[in-house]
């Protein structure tokens, strides 16, 4: 298997962990993720499965606006410290380029506005290193949305 391309971004956001936690469980607002440029934005998320004891394992069937889907996955749920997602299951043509993806959310202590800390990370493992420089520019594209997302997450609180 290939390296994987890691890339993050941090930031305050005018919420706590526990309202964003709330934000993911809630399948509604995952169109809130709209994408950017060619990385397409999110149709419809519902909940796939739901476990009985807790939150992870719990996984979402996502539609993308372009027509494709994947499946997300809570791998981690420590709030008010992380929550991890692992993104798989992917339809073509990414499923030909990328095993999976992981997304960790992990929150530091808020000021005294009451913005939360965090840092948003991501891991995008290639199917083989002749996959890695198109996972490079996904993760490039991925990277432009999540700081699209997260702004207008942003500009939702505060309206």
């Amino acid at each position: 298997m290939a390296r994987p391309v890691r890339f993050e971004v941090a930031g305050e956001i005018g919420m706590t962990p526990e309202e964003i936690g709330a934000l993911i469980l809630e399948p509604a607002n995952w169109k809130l993720f709209t994408g950017w440029g060619p990385m397409p934005g999110i149709r419809e998320a519902r909940i796939a499965h739901r476990p009985d004891d807790g939150v992870v394992g719990m996984r979402f069937a996502v539609t993308n606006t372009d027509g494709s889907h994947h499946v997300e996955e809570v791998i981690a749920w420590e709030l008010p410290r992380a929550i991890g997602l692992r993104l798989c299951e992917f339809s073509r043509p990414l499923s030909f380029l990328a095993c999976g993806f992981e997304e960790w959310w992990r929150f530091g202590a808020g000021d005294a506005s009451g913005a939360t800390r965090f840092t948003r990370a991501f891991e995008l493992t290639p199917k083989g290193w002749w996959a890695r420089p198109m996972v490079k520019v996904i993760a490039w594209m991925l990277r432009k949305a999540v700081v699209k997302n997260l702004n207008e997450m942003g500009a939702a609180v505060s309206a």
